[in-house]
């Protein structure tokens, strides 16, 4: 039963002997969309809450042993379908157990009677399942023993006015594939969003541990330390060298776990990935040399024309970095174990094993939170996360491009200019890999994102993609932060050599200029620059240049016209105030 104006949160209540309301009142927009999303969900089953038949009160035992009065607590059943309602109305935290209903007349006898809350759910005792519900208004799902709550009851802590409503009633049994039982003794009665998702978490919980292990915060820091020390200055210090060694030693070792513990993750989760022998494959793993690069990786600024720009230095190590050590060495450190596992796991096409595994082996979670233990604060650990995707899918599936791993000798000097950050084929193209390659190599993506990128909501995401005058805009300072991250691997080549090569540096510089002058001349407009993306590919495939295959007359479509040439760049505000 629902009165007038409480769904609105009106003040004034009246009834069918009011004409019209008497107070001028506004909607509260906050309780409306409470209704909607708690109650109004529960209205589409309410022939489970409407029968009284098998409806039953419980009293909620405290651990003294005594009733709480403030906490009400129901359950009704029609057919399969079971729900239990949980209420505690009192401004203060409430602890107990629902087993034993009130007292209620039997009208078969005239008898005062109690059931338990196994009868009134109508659930087995059996100890070989594994009852599952979930919440209404959390969306959280629940795991218990059958045999548990038969016997105990359900125990719950209450907050000030917190509910539950629980629905969805279903018995799982384990199996080896799916070990239930594993998962509740887990969870110690922790709800989870998703428990299929929480099962792959679990079996994934020695490659995780094993991967925090590696970015332990004292690892990096010793990493950061090393780096900052010249390196004629090491090479002169003995002891120094030992200590370097001896690090370089243990992150190989802990290295070594992480892949013992990715070789034995289920099958069902790795799928293709062939993780062969651990002595053959990490006796050839690239792990010790890129990590000997990454601590030279500050002495590669001096290479370059001009000082690395702000934008860079928030994201990469340098002698003068804008953030603290551990907050920019974790995710370069992070992307480097990734990237050296996949070389260790598929040597002849490490880019796509390196997607494969951040996916399949659902990184993305313990890399932020690992990240965050570094310093990295609140939603920036996510962001550092979504860098290391980004980069990840950049070098995955690119016909053509010669960005490669660092376990493989290459030059950045010899990457055609556009080509370093990758290139991702694009599906909905017509366009054969063969042809996307000599677009690449004509440096037709000088952005570094193909249309395939700019679709990626990471991408999205770190670029500050907003929506303004019916345009897409992307902010100026974050892509330039992206562009620059994406030359890591670029930059740890010219970090593994002894020799100074400034014309790979210049490269690197050149393909970052070209990159921010594409956006500026696309006024920051994501839509324009896939639009740019679309004619380039077009006249590679001889569609004629302005035209969109299957327009008429040779007409222009709004979206892929040029941007005008008479007008200078607009700066992202500028733009979204015109």
């Amino acid at each position: 039963m629902f009165g007038h104006g409480q769904v609105e949160g009106f003040t004034e209540k009246y009834g069918m002997e009011y004409q019209r309301p008497r107070y001028d009142e506004t909607p509260n927009h906050w309780l409306v969309e409470r209704h909607d999303r708690e109650i109004a969900p529960l209205l589409k089953k309410r022939w489970l809450f409407a029968e009284s038949s098998n409806f039953l009160l419980y009293d909620f035992f405290g651990p003294s042993g005594s009733v709480d009065e403030n906490v009400f607590a129901y359950s009704n059943r029609n057919g399969d379908e079971r729900a239990l309602v949980v209420y505690n109305n009192r401004f203060s935290t409430a602890h107990g157990t629902i087993d034993f209903s009130a007292a209620y007349a039997d009208k078969s006898n005239s008898q005062l009677r109690q059931l338990r809350l196994r009868e009134g759910l109508a659930v087995t005792a059996d100890p070989g399942v594994i009852l599952t519900w979930r919440d209404s208004l959390t969306g959280l799902e629940y795991l218990r023993r059958a045999n548990v709550l038969a016997e105990r009851g359900l125990t719950l802590d209450l907050h000030a006015y917190q509910s539950h409503v629980f629905h969805g009633w279903r018995e799982l049994r384990s199996t080896a594939e799916q070990p239930w039982d594993r998962l509740c003794d887990q969870l110690s009665g922790r709800g989870v969003p998703n428990l299929d998702d929480a099962l792959v978490l679990m079996e994934l919980k020695p490659v995780h541990d094993a991967l925090d292990a590696l970015l332990d915060p004292e690892l990096v820091r010793q990493l950061a330390g090393f780096s900052a020390q010249p390196p004629l200055t090491v090479a002169a210090d003995r002891k120094t060298e030992r200590e370097r060694s001896h690090f370089v030693e243990q992150a190989s070792t802990r290295f070594e776990a992480l892949y013992r513990a990715a070789q034995e993750a289920p099958t069902a989760l790795i799928g293709d990935l062939k993780l062969g022998d651990p002595l053959a494959s990490l006796s050839a793993s690239p792990f010790p040399d890129c990590l000997r690069s990454v601590m030279r990786l500050p002495a590669v600024e001096a290479s370059f024309p001009a000082p690395w720009p702000a934008t860079a230095r928030h994201v990469l190590p340098s002698p003068s970095p804008r953030d603290t050590a551990n907050a920019l060495w974790g995710p370069v450190f992070g992307w480097c174990v990734i990237d050296c596992l996949a070389s260790t796991v598929d040597p002849e096409n490490p880019h796509r094993a390196a997607l494969a595994l951040f996916d399949r082996l659902r990184l993305r979670e313990p890399l932020a939170h690992a990240f965050h233990e570094l310093g990295i604060e609140g939603e920036e650990s996510w962001r550092a996360t979504a860098r290391i995707k980004v980069l990840l899918l950049s070098q995955a599936d690119a016909p053509g491009s010669t960005t490669t791993s660092l376990s493989r000798p290459d030059d950045a000097s010899s990457q055609p200019r556009g080509a370093s950050a990758g290139v991702v084929e694009d599906k909905n193209s017509n366009i054969p890999p063969h042809a996307q390659a000599s677009l690449i190599a004509s440096g037709a993506h000088e952005t570094g994102f193909p249309a395939a990128l700019w679709r990626d909501p990471d991408v999205r995401w770190l670029t500050g993609v907003h929506e303004a005058g019916g345009h897409d805009y992307l902010v100026k300072e974050p892509f330039e932060e992206l562009i620059w991250w994406l030359q890591l691997p670029a930059l740890l080549r010219l970090a593994s050599k002894s020799e100074t090569n400034r014309p790979a540096a210049a490269a690197i510089t050149k393909v970052v200029e070209d990159a921010v002058a594409a956006v500026a001349t696309a006024g920051y407009q994501a839509d324009r620059l896939l639009a740019f993306d679309r004619r380039s590919r077009n006249k590679e495939a001889g569609t004629p240049t302005g035209r969109e295959p299957g327009s008429k007359n040779g007409d222009v479509p709004r979206s892929a016209a040029p941007p005008p040439k008479v007008q200078p760049p607009l700066e992202p505000a500028e733009t979204k105030k015109k």
